[in-house]
């Protein structure tokens, strides 16, 4: 049982950051109707630092 709740709540989380992103695009879209990329450049360079920073940070 807590397998299942550790997968339902790891799970819960990554739709959460999918939806989000999602979300970020939307807004992007719906202000200048333009597909802007920009978005998914941030998002890949925040995960870099967080990459980068893993060890000092603690996770």
């Amino acid at each position: 049982m807590a397998v299942f709740l550790e997968l339902l709540v790891n799970g819960i989380s990554v739709g959460a950051v999918y939806a989000l992103i999602a979300l970020g695009f939307v807004v992007i879209y719906k202000a200048t109707e333009v597909v802007n990329f920009t978005h998914a450049s941030l998002l890949l360079a925040g995960g870099y630092v967080i990459a980068r920073l893993h060890p000092l940070i603690g996770f």
